[in-house]
């Protein structure tokens, strides 16, 4: 799981509140760990291969993975993309597509190019907010922000869409053990399910790294802590490759 994949603003490395420097994967670093990856062996997937397997016991490739990038930034194009085509990996891009075309985020024209050369996209709804919480207010609001953040990339891109990814993990992210949290995400999965959804991606919050397919809207991630040495990045991922 990727944010940024940039070097970090110097106002944003001289401000201590700045979230960047832990979403923020450098180009050359990001570069050094597709190199791990492919000297490890791994071979990309996309989320339909996943749900074969998962599913109807389709065939995959020795190690999959998917890398997932949260948010639609343009260094998705502008280094994401380039380095993953250099490495002959392909990776899956949430869009937030309210914020299509934004100073700093991805263009229309920029999306339909790297999905034009193997990427994937899905939605992270239209403006990013916490579903959870919009459920709770109105359940039409979330709705909405579900299908037409789906309908907007599917007219832009020409591509059926069926992934999802929950902004900051919102509900899953809440203490499940409340009644209140339960029924948000009963409710939202519900909603994806209408909306035409096939999975949806989790903000990492649970130690797991196994998947099964009782759970298509729970798709656990191994978020990449931005501002790493390789080294450290080598040993973070220790437990998880092989």
């Amino acid at each position: 799981m990727y944010h940024y994949i940039s070097e970090v603003p110097a106002q944003d490395k001289a401000n201590p509140y700045s979230y960047r420097s832990g979403l923020s994967v450098s180009p050359t670093i990001f570069s050094q760990q597709m190199d791990y990856f492919k000297e490890l062996g791994y071979h990309t997937i996309t989320f339909n291969q996943l749900f074969s397997a998962l599913y109807y016991d389709g065939p995959l490739p020795s190690k999959p993975i998917i890398f997932s990038f949260d948010d639609g930034y343009v260094d998705a194009y502008t280094n994401a993309f380039p380095i993953l085509r250099a490495h002959g990996y392909s990776g899956m891009f949430y869009i937030i597509t309210g914020k299509v075309g934004w100073a700093g985020q991805a263009s229309w024209p920029q999306l339909s190019e790297m999905l034009a050369n193997g990427m994937q996209m899905g939605s992270h709804t239209i403006d990013h907010r916490a579903l959870g919480d919009v459920w709770q207010l109105s359940p039409d609001d979330a709705r909405h922000e579900l299908a037409q953040s789906r309908q907007d990339l599917e007219s832009h891109l020409q591509t059926v869409i069926q992934q999802f990814c929950y902004p900051a993990g919102d509900p899953l992210n809440k203490n499940q053990n409340l009644p209140s949290a339960q029924a948000q995400v009963q409710g939202v999965m519900a909603l994806l399910n209408k909306t035409g959804y096939v999975g949806a991606t989790n903000d990492p919050r649970v130690p797991s790294i196994s998947q099964d397919s009782s759970t298509p809207y729970i798709i656990h991630r191994i978020r990449v802590i931005g501002s790493e040495t390789l080294q450290s990045f080598k040993d973070e991922m220790a437990p998880f490759v092989s």
